[in-house]
């Protein structure tokens, strides 16, 4: 590829000024594709400038955080850049989250305004009543129809202004809002642009959830730098099969994704051949396994595999591996990017030696300012760095990790209750708390398992009070209701005690091994038996799935479900994620299956 042409940009300048550079160079250019739909730079800087007049006349300043809830599409786009262009903090409102969470993440954040588009009437009839946001539908004219309103506003966005507010799981019971700024954000891109340039003809795709930080970088990385991106729907993004056909048709040069969906991309025909466009593939969110590594190197051994470590806490990401560089025994978190620096401290905060094990922690401009509202919390997290300049802190990561001899750092797990689940942090403590909530329930206990290396699920212990009585169903129902879908249990265990270590502490490494629900109904036609194998294949049983079992009872998520409509296309078996989502057990699959087109159906 030829260099690409890069408009000058001044390391003072802001998000914000930095696409107003590009609007203005390469107005008449495509910046977005959605669809069908091409939106040019020029139109999409007009849009958002409408947008973020309309902010700023409702009070929107610097340091407020504006809700976002809206499905990924291009109004997701023009309210994030919006919201960039108003001074105000982007506030992810996932709308597949339960109500009742959205509720708390509204009034805990204080958020005055929400942009919303296309949700369903429960948002707006149940969520925003209770609260004291006031909606604005991203359509039409953005209700805005003052002369004026698509020039650029004339507005300083200062660096350690806060840019975003992401809740993440808290151990305590209730979620937590991370408070990042447009320092950390950029120095984040900054890096990128500067370590793997853009070259000219590249084209990126935006197909990662909002409330992952890995969105900002995948909008703004390719259009700060004038290089187009595609945004990938929902049901695109959940097929594996149709993902690969949208990156192969766009000629998508880079890709961003967690682990767990790079395994069953790796495992489509013809995958090297059809994706040979992708220069650049990055992984984020889970622990890259060496095996995963060695296969993505067999199937494209000229491509670049990067394994990026952080959390919002830091601005996404804070260290960068190359996995050309990979060891047969452990993928590296690595090395820190520009301006951050990794220590791994002993319990007396000192710097370990050698290659032994401890805490590590972060320090430099990635940092988050803290945890919205929650001062005792950010003093325990965010502590004073006594290796850097006076007034300095560090973010006390909470994970184990120890120091090669090549300087690169080994991510080795953690020392708290907290696990990572399809790319997001959970806190076991949270699930308890929900659980124990349930008046059926006397104790409890969340762990996390893995029925198959590299698919990690949470199982649930419970202690039920004597004389109530409550079906386990119900009980994963309770905690859908309270819980996004990653943090509900896959399996709930009723048991009669908790194990304790000799000290009196829970001992979660004593609970029994859970186990899925049995089901002796068997297949009838073809078609059932290939799925019911199929279901016991991606989700690790032991035995072939009963045809009349829920595949999200027996363990199954979003990753699986993509797993499963490669797999029966591949067998000859056409079925969507919908499909599994809707009618989720193999018989009921099994009617709405059609064979694939030009193809044998396989048993």
């Amino acid at each position: 590829m030829q260099a690409h042409s890069i408009v000058e940009q001044p390391e003072s300048a802001s998000i914000k000024e930095l696409f107003e550079i590009q609007a203005n160079r390469r107005s008449n250019q495509t910046a977005v594709v959605c669809g069908s739909h091409k939106v040019t730079y020029g139109e999409l800087n007009a849009r958002a400038n409408r947008l973020a007049h309309t902010m700023r006349n409702r009070g929107i300043d610097a340091d407020m955080p504006v809700g976002v809830c809206t499905r990924r599409s291009l109004e997701m786009l023009i309210a994030v850049l919006a919201i960039t262009k108003a001074g105000g903090a982007y506030l992810p409102l996932d709308p597949t989250y339960p109500v009742e969470r959205l509720l708390y993440m509204l009034n805990d954040s204080r958020v005055r305004l929400v942009l919303c588009h296309g949700l369903e009437d429960r948002f707006k009839d149940d969520l925003l009543p209770r609260s004291n946001a006031e909606c604005i539908e991203l359509s039409g004219d953005y209700c805005q129809t003052s002369s004026g309103n698509e020039r650029d506003l004339d507005l300083d966005i200062p660096a350690d202004s806060i840019a975003y507010v992401i809740y993440t799981s808290g151990s305590t019971g209730t979620p937590k809002g991370v408070l990042g700024t447009n320092r950390g954000m950029l120095n984040r891109l900054r890096w990128m642009w500067q370590q793997f340039p853009f070259a000219h003809g590249e084209t990126c795709c935006v197909k990662t959830s909002l409330s992952f930080l890995d969105s900002y970088w995948e909008m703004f990385g390719p259009l700060l730098q004038g290089i187009p991106v595609v945004i990938m729907p929902d049901e695109v993004v959940k097929d594996a099969e149709r993902l690969v056909q949208e990156l192969e048709s766009h000629g998508v040069s880079r890709l961003v994704l967690v682990p767990s969906l790079l395994r069953v991309m790796l495992t489509l025909p013809d995958v090297d051949r059809r994706l040979r466009s992708i220069k650049l593939w990055v992984t984020s969110g889970e622990a890259l396994s060496p095996e995963l590594a060695r296969s993505f190197r067999q199937i494209f051994p000229h491509t670049r595999l990067l394994n990026l470590y952080g959390s919002s806490e830091v601005s996404a990401d804070c260290a960068w591996y190359d996995t050309g560089e990979c060891s047969p025994e452990k993928v590296a978190i690595g090395r820190p990017i520009p301006n951050n620096e990794l220590y791994i401290l002993d319990a007396d905060h000192r710097i370990t030696s050698g290659s032994v094990a401890g805490e590590l922690y972060v320090s430099g401009t990635g940092l988050a300012r803290g945890y919205l509202g929650n001062s005792i919390l950010t003093a325990e997290r965010f502590v004073p760095n006594p290796f850097g300049p006076p007034g300095s802190r560090m973010f006390r990561s909470g994970d184990v990790a120890r120091r090669r001899t090549d300087g690169a750092c080994e991510f080795l797990g953690r020392r708290d209750d907290q696990v990572k689940i399809r790319g997001f942090r959970v806190e076991l403590g949270e699930i308890e708390a929900v659980l124990n909530r349930h008046p059926a329930i006397a104790q409890t206990a969340v762990i996390a398992f893995e029925p198959r290396p590299g698919q990690k699920q949470l199982a649930a212990y419970v202690i039920f009070r004597a004389g109530v009585a409550v079906s386990l169903k119900e009980l994963q129902d309770y905690v859908a209701d309270e819980l996004p879908d990653f943090m509900v249990p896959a399996v709930i265990v009723p048991i009669d005690a908790l194990p304790l270590t000799p000290s009196g502490k829970m001992d979660r490494g004593a609970l029994p091994a859970p186990k899925y629900t049995a089901s002796k109904t068997r297949p009838r036609t073809l078609h059932e038996e290939i799925l019911a194998d199929l279901f016991a294949d991606v989700l690790g049983l032991e035995h072939r799935a009963g045809v009349d079992i829920d595949f999200f009872d027996l363990g199954g998520d979003s990753i699986s479900v993509i797993e499963l409509v490669s797999r029966a296309r591949t067998a000859g078996l056409a079925i969507t994620a919908q499909d599994v989502f809707r009618h989720q057990n193999v018989t009921a699959i099994a009617a709405v299956a059609k064979p694939v087109q030009g193809q044998a159906v396989n048993a």
